[in-house]
């Protein structure tokens, strides 16, 4: 209601964000105010300032990796290594909750999980994860993505100010004290 009421109310479309939050979280407020919206979002990051309006970075992709599992699944698992590696606790979280999925897919830096990235370099992650998700989306039916994340709060509020038109579910993810996951918020398809 409060965006609705802000976007009749003004034209402007710039938003900082001091966020310290859960990364679930950072994924929803950029959900919320998304580029499609016109919104541009500063968010600050250690000892720099992330911005959305940017040059996304041209040499930087991550790595991925996709596992096809039960053709009759609607279910797509999204795991984001960003900065330590999700997957085994990731499989774990799918073993225990006997979670059927149709596709898996992993992304990582090409040079191991890495604590340090900037801005630039952080969009263009968030485009390629958009890019690649909406592709297996639209390629095995997916009804549900299930999103695991290891990385910035700064680069999980820019994928989610990229995640539209996603034409899923998104369930996101919190990874507790003890090392396991629970679900966290659940982002409507749009």
């Amino acid at each position: 209601q409060e965006q609705k009421k802000i976007r009749s109310d003004t034209s402007l479309r710039l938003i900082r964000f001091f966020p310290s939050a859960c990364l679930s979280a950072g994924f929803a407020v950029g959900w919320t105010f998304s580029e499609v919206k016109g919104y541009t979002l500063i968010v600050p990051q250690r000892s720099e300032i992330w911005r959305t309006d940017c040059s996304p970075a041209t040499s930087k992709n991550l790595n991925l990796t996709i596992q096809e599992g039960d053709s009759l699944s609607k279910e797509l698992v999204v795991g984001l290594s960003i900065v330590a590696d999700v997957d085994p606790k990731v499989s774990g979280f799918l073993n225990r909750q006997d979670q059927k999925f149709r596709a898996k897919v992993s992304f990582a830096p090409d040079v191991g999980n890495i604590s340090n990235i900037e801005g630039a370099t952080a969009l263009a992650y968030a485009y390629q994860i958009k890019q690649e998700i909406r592709k297996l989306v639209d390629k095995f039916g997916c009804e549900k993505i299930h999103l695991f994340y290891a990385g910035p709060l700064a680069l999980a509020v820019f994928i989610g100010w990229q995640f539209n038109a996603m034409h899923a579910l998104v369930q996101c993810y919190e990874e507790q004290i003890e090392g396991f996951y629970i679900p966290s918020c659940l982002l409507d398809a749009p």
